[in-house]
């Protein structure tokens, strides 16, 4: 009886380790962009606030296309790094994580965005590359959400490869998800800065000095549940995740184009 006791409560332990590191990590995280955002800004470059025109046509093509061959090498490195092997994509999950991604990024930007000016009385954040939606969303993210959703795939791959379960729990899962958006969300800033001279999305909150901002943590962490349970649901052998990875990225274009 002891023994089982001792075993139940040690597992428990545990159980919490997972959740115990990313209360940790949080802190962590905020000083290392606290201090890489003015490292950036107070010896690297002299950022346009916000720009009069924003950038759009051939210029935000060509970000587009940088964009996504600097980045999406690394996001793939970095999930092997977390695996510590090889990772060999699963298409059909791929598309599908891909396309659920972009529709239920867009959708969050959309209506966080609306919301938070709604409540605050400002903008939250606004897009200055191929700005969309008054500036909540961006034309780039019919790229740009989709390498999120290839991250998370590989993220979560490398996880599973190296026995973490916690990333099945949609909770944990969505608290993650915010943590590493305001990570990725700052590169794409230094990016932008570094080659247009402009931030990428300009947050009105000053405290990250505008590459991101710690009231944005909890709808982050919101809508990373959101698509944690939306993956969850549609992540199964049965379905046919190919082609609803293709029909939830359709959806994400009419969000940001259309609608």
């Amino acid at each position: 009886m002891q023994s089982a006791l001792f075993s139940d409560t040690l597992n428990r332990k545990k159980s919490r380790n997972p959740w115990l590191s990313l209360l940790i990590a949080l802190p962590i995280v905020y000083g290392l962009i606290f201090v890489i955002s003015r490292l950036v800004i107070g010896f690297w470059v002299e950022p346009h606030e916000i720009t009069t025109v924003p950038f759009e046509g051939e210029s935000a093509a060509i970000f587009t296309v940088g964009f996504f061959v600097f980045f999406t090498p690394l996001l793939y490195l970095f999930g092997c790094l977390v695996a510590r092997q090889w990772i060999k994509p699963e298409w059909r999950r791929l598309a599908l994580y891909m396309g659920a991604t972009f529709m239920g990024g867009a959708l969050g930007e959309i209506l966080i965005g609306s919301l938070g000016e709604a409540v605050l009385g400002r903008l939250v954040w606004q897009y200055q590359v191929w700005p969309e939606h008054g500036g909540y969303t961006t034309g780039v993210g019919a790229v740009m959400w989709p390498m999120y959703g290839f991250y998370l795939y590989c993220f979560h791959e490398g996880l599973r490869k190296r026995g973490s379960v916690v990333i099945e729990n949609v909770f944990f899962s969505g608290a993650l998800i915010a943590v590493d958006a305001m990570v990725l969300e700052t590169l794409a800033n230094i990016f932008s800065l570094a080659t247009l001279g402009t931030y990428y999305f300009y947050y009105f909150a000053g405290d990250l000095l505008h590459f991101t901002s710690a009231e944005i943590f909890l709808p982050y962490v919101a809508f990373g549940i959101f698509g944690s349970v939306l993956l969850k649901l549609l992540d199964k052998p049965a379905y046919p995740r190919a082609w609803l990875g293709l029909a939830l990225y359709l959806v994400g274009i009419l969000e940001v184009f259309i609608f």
